[in-house]
């Protein structure tokens, strides 16, 4: 995977674009001095209205770049990089004054990037006791996330947190997707309601935490970090997602065989019946997880298992790794995502980070979305 990196410079230079010349302030002065003359004398200045003060419009709103920092999870992410937009609300005031509108306007609002810990370098009482941020993103589709063979029905787009400490509300285009309490936990929408251009995606971070929460607050744990503490991506799903995986490695001694066993959640995140293979590999080692016709907005639960007659233990001086790999298709044989992800060794336990499930607003979600979005936390694994 290619890495870019982007560099913007800020180069102090005239307003005019031009250096000032000497002509330039000679008027000035001459102009300055027939004022004060004409004052003394009695007579009022002509008086030049000031010109409006321009309001700032909305940042650029580019795409996502395809990719993650990492390989493993699933494919198909795009990064949600570049720069934020920030405004601390240490009153909370920003739910009464809409600040979740879907307005172009930045008035308010600074420029950051994102992971982002608001109260990193505060270490005040009031810092770690908590307040309320916001932060916003304005983003565009990217192209060529979707293979041409997919329909346009079937093509889906998840929205993934990393990390939010400690409370996040999100919207998009002013509708609210749903909430979400728990530092260090990822969590995902699917989203409703995206358009052709801009979009506009809004989160409040509440840091604020009660003695129900983990750690108990207001204080205690460790530092109350408050933010979007990890990356944000955006997950392009193509008719069924692949949820959780979890690999399971059974050793009965050090030198016996080893048995594998893997099971997945794929979940249909269409309104009509999608028939899909799953097969993958551990190492060298092919999995077939057969098929299955999975109902709208379904979920099948999909188990293989393989030998490994010899396996290559993991250990201080010799840390061996196995490549587990997993690879959707529909009954034409033809891609529809997959997974690449790190096995430890046989004698540990794998598991596929499983985000946590999102509180969905009410009426943010009018359009009946897939069971996934229902319960209030989905745990990782």
């Amino acid at each position: 995977m290619a890495v870019r990196a982007y560099r913007h410079a800020f180069v102090d230079q005239p307003l005019s674009g031009k250096p000032v010349g000497r002509a330039s302030v000679l008027t000035l002065l001459l102009t300055i001095w027939i004022m004060v003359g004409l004052a003394g004398c009695g007579t009022v200045a002509p008086v030049h209205p000031v010109p409006a003060v321009h309001q700032p419009s909305a940042p650029p709103a580019p795409p996502p770049s395809r990719g993650a920092l990492y390989s493993d999870g699933q494919t198909d992410r795009w990064l949600l990089g570049g720069t934020w937009l920030y405004r601390s609300d240490r009153d909370d005031v920003g739910l009464a004054q809409g600040w979740w509108h879907d307005t172009a306007t930045t008035t308010g609002w600074s420029a950051v990037s994102v992971p982002n810990a608001y109260n990193a370098r505060d270490f005040s009482a009031a810092s770690m006791s908590g307040y309320v941020a916001w932060y916003r993103r304005d983003f565009t589709l990217p192209a060529g996330a979707f293979a041409s063979y997919v329909p346009a029905a079937d093509r889906k787009w998840i929205l993934r947190f990393e990390s939010v400490s400690y409370s996040a509300t999100v919207w998009l285009n002013g509708r609210e997707l749903g909430t979400h309490s728990g530092a260090h936990l990822p969590f995902e929408f699917l989203l409703a309601g995206l358009r052709q251009g801009v979009n506009r995606l809004v989160v409040r971070v509440d840091v604020r935490r009660t003695p129900a929460d983990l750690p108990p607050g207001p204080s205690g744990g460790w530092w109350n970090y408050g933010g979007i503490l990890r990356e944000v991506y955006l997950r392009a799903v193509q008719g069924v997602d692949l949820e959780q995986v979890q690999v399971r490695p059974l050793l009965p001694c050090p030198t016996c065989p080893g048995m594998i066993e893997e099971q997945a959640l794929v979940h249909n995140v269409t309104s009509a019946p999608q028939t899909i293979r799953l097969s993958g590999s551990y190492g060298r080692t092919r999995l077939d997880f057969g098929e299955a016709t999975i109902p709208a907005g379904g979920t099948w639960t999909a188990k293989s298992a393989v030998r490994i007659a010899h396996p290559n233990l993991w250990a201080p001086g010799h840390p061996a790794l196995y490549l587990a790999t997993l690879t959707l298709s529909n009954m034409r044989d033809r891609w529809l995502g997959g997974l690449p992800a790190l096995q430890r060794d046989p004698q540990h336990h794998y598991h596929a980070r499983r985000p946590a499930r999102a509180e969905r607003a009410p009426a943010a979600l009018a359009r009946r979305q897939p069971a996934r979005a229902d319960a209030r936390h989905r745990r990782c694994a």
